[in-house]
């Protein structure tokens, strides 16, 4: 449930025995709708307000309770975004932002043929919006273009060069066209821009796996590794978020 105030009440319909699910539950809430981790109160095993899902011994609370949790609360963040989208159209209809989110909204829930209407109207109020490009070029993707895919991520590169996930995006859609080398160094260039974003180094690692690039797979590994130990002695807060070891 999203309160009034912003805070999130996340129902639970197992039990806590030591196992740290609460913490888990509330980060799989947090991440999911985009919010603080403090923001977000878990009630577990109240028959009143959840399913009684049993308890969690053997340690599967988290597997057999966590992908239901973490697909209610994607599913309340993207009513929350339609919602926001739909009144901001009603206030303002040439508001391009407005139609990319509708459009992106329509394609998770694959429609395309209003995320196609809803893209078009969005290009011909902001032609140079490398935010619609981008999200634009996944949708031709996903309905079987992928050369005009690789057209619309890069013009979404040319209009914001230095914008990693734009970077990111072109680089999927040369993925998935075969063009491997091509996508390790935009990959590369995006690792570079962003060496701290795990999108950058994932997605780097990624392919250089897929492609057999092991000694580059396991140099990225050292690195990033050794970013993150001296990143948690300078910043002993960050530390305590992140685990430099994985």
């Amino acid at each position: 449930a999203i309160n009034a105030d912003g805070s999130v009440s996340a129902f639970f319909g197992k039990m806590d025995m030591g196992q740290g699910l609460y913490v888990s539950i509330g980060q799989m809430v947090a991440e999911e709708l985009d919010v603080a981790f403090e923001r977000v109160t878990v009630y577990m095993a109240d028959t009143r307000t959840s399913v009684n899902q049993g308890g969690a011994s053997g340690s599967t609370g988290l597997q057999s309770g966590g992908k239901q949790m973490r697909a209610a609360s994607a599913e309340a963040r993207r009513v929350l975004v339609e919602m926001a989208a739909e009144k901001a159209l009603g206030l303002a209809p040439d508001l391009p932002q407005a139609h990319t989110a509708l459009a992106c909204i329509y394609c998770f829930q694959w429609q395309w043929a209003l995320a196609w209407e809803h893209f078009q109207r969005a290009l011909e109020l902001a032609p140079n919006d490398a935010d619609i490009y981008h999200f634009y070029a996944d949708w031709l993707g996903a309905t079987g273009r992928p050369e005009e895919a690789i057209a619309a991520a890069s013009r979404a590169v040319e209009l914001d060069p230095l914008v990693p996930i734009f970077l990111n995006g072109k680089a999927n859609a040369l993925f998935w066209q075969g063009r491997v080398d091509e996508a390790i160094e935009i990959r590369q260039a995006a690792f570079g821009l962003a060496p701290d974003l795990q999108m950058t180094s994932n997605n780097l690692f990624g392919t250089y796996v897929f492609a057999r690039r092991l000694d580059e797979a396991e140099a990225l590994l050292d690195q990033t590794r050794a970013t993150a130990l001296a990143r948690a002695a300078r910043d002993p807060a960050w530390d305590e978020k992140q685990d430099p070891q994985r």
